[in-house]
């Protein structure tokens, strides 16, 4: 079985659907592999702060109104909100050959080509995971600072991807923004 099947949300709170994704998940581990396709689910969120594993409580400076989700994703914490494209494949890693750092190139490797085609340059930094674009200079190719110490100077995150700690069949969360600044 190939090809993967696209899934448009529209605005969706993102409980529910966190919780949607580990039940296609688990479903989808109690059939057989060739039985189950791929997903792409599109949506956007009201805003909410989610936490990965490697989010502390202090990571969150003033949420106000802002729910604040705990999720078994990587990484720690990230903004979604209204105006966010935020696309979330449902991959089975193991039949589609790819090991999760592979995966997440990837998916980094399409957001660079994806933000070229509007324009904008997108730069990897070594130890900061993502893609990132130069606000003073979003067309610029002058490459960016490698290995920051906690922040990118002068770059914000376009895209993000938080692999989750759990065996294959894998969800996986890019987000893509409509504007260049912090995407997740």
């Amino acid at each position: 079985m190939s090809g993967i099947d696209i899934h448009h949300l529209g605005r969706v709170d993102y409980a529910p659907t966190y919780a949607a994704m580990q039940e296609f998940t688990s479903q989808r581990g109690l059939q057989p592999a060739q039985d189950v396709r791929d997903q792409l689910w599109i949506c956007e969120h009201p805003p909410v702060f989610t936490q990965g594993l490697a989010g502390k409580a202090e990571h969150i400076f003033m949420p106000g109104d802002i729910p604040v989700v705990q999720t078994n994703r990587g990484g720690q914490v990230t903004y979604h909100g209204p105006g966010q494209v935020v696309a979330y494949p449902l991959i089975d890693l193991k039949r589609a050959g790819y090991f999760v750092k592979e995966y997440v190139y990837r998916i980094e490797e399409a957001v660079i080509k994806t933000l070229l085609h509007f324009g904008v340059t997108g730069h990897r930094v070594a130890g900061a995971p993502g893609i990132y674009v130069r606000l003073d200079d979003p067309s610029g190719h002058t490459p960016l600072a490698q290995r920051p110490q906690k922040r990118v100077s002068g770059a914000e995150s376009t895209a993000q991807s938080a692999a989750p700690l759990a065996p294959p069949p894998t969800q996986h969360s890019p987000h893509s923004p409509h504007s260049p600044t912090l995407l997740a």
